[in-house]
C-alpha cells in the first residue's frame, strides 16, 4: 500500500470548529420530451387506438453533491446521486396509461467547456407503475407492455449550467427503456429518444466541508474480485407451427458471477468474469396437439428439455464505472459449454451496485440476447474481495 496521500487541506471554518455535512443536498424538476420509437406495428397506429410518436414527463429529483472540500472531490470530482420521481404522458391513456416512475440516478463530469458550464454522464434506473398492460378482453390491441410494473432504465447527457452559487440549469438528451424482463409476457418493451431542461436549487446556505483535514491513499493498480450470486423469474414463448405463443409456466433464473477486474483508477476498472447459468426456460418447445374436426383444440404441449439443456456456462468481458454509492457497468459475453441452441449467440449485461458496506452490495441487472431480445432480470447480492475503495 503506497503511503502517499493526497492531503486536504483545512479551511478557517474546520480550525474554528464549525460542524458542517458530508454532502451538499440540491432539489430540482425537469421537464422531459422524447419520441418513441415505432419498434411494433402498435407504435405506428396499425393495431392502437389512439396513435402513441412522443412522450412527456415532468420529474421531481432530490440529489447529494460532493462539496469542494470533500476528501473525494479529488478522486471522483464532480459526481453526484439522487432518488427521482416522474409521472409519464404517452397520449394513449387507455391502452398505455400514464405510468409514474421511482428511480435513483447517478452523474458524474466528463468534461469542463467553461468555467461555470461543464457536460456531465448521468444514468437513471428504477421502476414504472400505472401501466395498462395487455389483456385480451379489456385491452387486446396493446401487445407490447404485458405487466403494471415495469422496470425504466435511462442514460444521457447533460450540459451543466451554474447560474450562480445556489441555481445551476441543466439542458440535456437521453434514451429511454421500459421493460418488464421477461417476468410477463408479452415483453416487446419501449424504447425512447429525447431531450431535457431542467433547473437545480441547492438547498445548503453555506459551504459544506469536512468536519476536519483527512487524506486518502494515492491510488494503485490493483485487481479486485467479485462474487456474484443472482435469481429471477421468467415467461417465455414457444415456437408453435413458425409463430410464437406464450408458455403458461413461470420459470426459475439462477446464476453467478465470478469476475477479475484491473482498476484502472479509482474510477473505472475492467475485467473477465466466468458467469455459470441456469434458466429454466432455455429450450423450451411446444408439440401440437392432432384432434379431430369437430374436437376443441386444447393447444399445444409444452415440453421441457432433460436438465443439461437448461445449463449454461459463459465467458464475459466487462467494465464498470465506480462512483460513491453506486457502480454501473456494462458486458458482452458467449456461452463457451451449453445445452442447446437458446444458448446460442452473445449475451449482454447491464448492471447497477449499491455499496451496503466496504466488502459488500445489492446488485441490479438486466440481462439480453444479441442485442436485441430481452433475456431476463438479475436480483442478486454479491462482495468483493481486494476493495481498495477509498469510500
Amino acid at each position: 500500500m503506497a503511503q502517499n496521500a493526497i492531503m486536504v487541506p483545512q479551511s478557517k471554518d474546520e480550525k474554528a470548529g464549525i460542524n458542517s455535512r458530508k454532502y451538499e443536498h440540491r432539489l430540482g424538476i425537469e421537464n422531459r420530451m422524447a419520441y418513441v420509437f415505432p419498434t411494433k406495428s402498435f407504435f405506428q397506429g396499425e393495431e392502437s387506438l389512439e396513435l402513441t410518436s412522443f412522450s412527456y414527463s415532468p420529474h421531481l429529483r432530490f440529489s447529494f453533491h460532493l462539496p469542494a472540500h470533500s476528501p473525494l472531490k479529488p478522486l471522483y470530482g464532480d459526481s453526484y446521486w439522487g432518488i427521482g420521481l416522474s409521472q409519464f404522458y404517452f397520449g394513449n391513456k387507455n391502452e398505455l396509461g400514464n405510468p409514474f416512475a421511482l428511480y435513483i440516478f447517478q452523474g458524474t463530469r466528463l468534461a469542463s467547456l467553461g468555467r461555470k458550464i461543464q457536460l456531465n454522464f448521468e444514468w437513471n434506473f428504477g421502476v414504472s407503475g400505472g401501466w395498462q398492460p395487455y389483456d385480451i378482453e379489456n385491452n387486446p390491441n396493446n401487445k407490447v407492455v404485458g405487466s403494471r410494473f415495469n422496470a425504466y432504465i435511462n442514460t444521457g447527457l447533460v450540459l451543466n449550467w451554474q447560474l450562480s452559487d445556489f441555481v445551476s440549469m441543466e439542458l440535456g438528451s437521453d434514451l429511454t427503456h421500459f421493460s418488464n424482463g421477461n417476468t410477463q409476457y408479452p415483453n416487446s418493451g419501449l424504447n425512447m429518444v429525447g431531450g431535457k431542461l431542467g433547473i437545480t436549487y441547492k438547498l445548503d446556505t453555506r459551504s459544506q466541508l469536512p468536519k476536519a483535514a483527512q487524506s486518502v491513499a494515492e491510488f494503485q493498480p490493483h485487481i479486485s474480485y467479485d462474487v456474484i450470486a443472482y435469481g429471477s423469474w421468467r415467461k417465455k414463448g414457444v415456437e408453435v407451427y413458425g409463430s410464437k405463443i406464450p408458455s403458461p409456466y413461470t420459470y426459475t433464473v439462477m446464476g453467478m458471477n465470478l469476475s477479475a477486474l484491473y482498476n484502472f483508477t479509482y474510477k473505472f476498472r475492467a475485467g473477465l468474469s466466468l458467469d455459470p447459468l441456469y434458466d429454466g426456460s432455455a429450450n423450451v418447445y411446444g408439440e401440437p396437439i392432432i384432434v379431430g374436426p369437430r374436437e376443441p383444440n386444447p393447444g399445444p404441449i409444452i415440453v421441457q428439455p432433460p436438465f443439461g439443456n437448461r445449463l449454461a456456462l459463459g465467458l464475459s468481458a466487462r467494465s464498470e464505472l465506480v462512483l460513491p454509492v453506486f457502480t454501473i457497468g456494462m458486458g458482452i459475453g458467449r456461452n463457451v459449454l451449453r445445452g442447446g441452441k437458446d444458448f446460442d449467440g452473445t449475451y449482454q449485461v447491464f448492471w447497477v451496485k449499491a455499496r451496503t458496506s466496504k466488502t459488500s452490495f445489492i446488485h441490479v441487472g438486466y440481462n439480453l440476447k444479441d442485442f436485441e431480445e430481452a433475456n431476463f432480470l438479475m436480483l442478486g447480492l454479491g462482495f468483493t474481495l481486494n476493495n481498495q475503495r477509498p469510500d
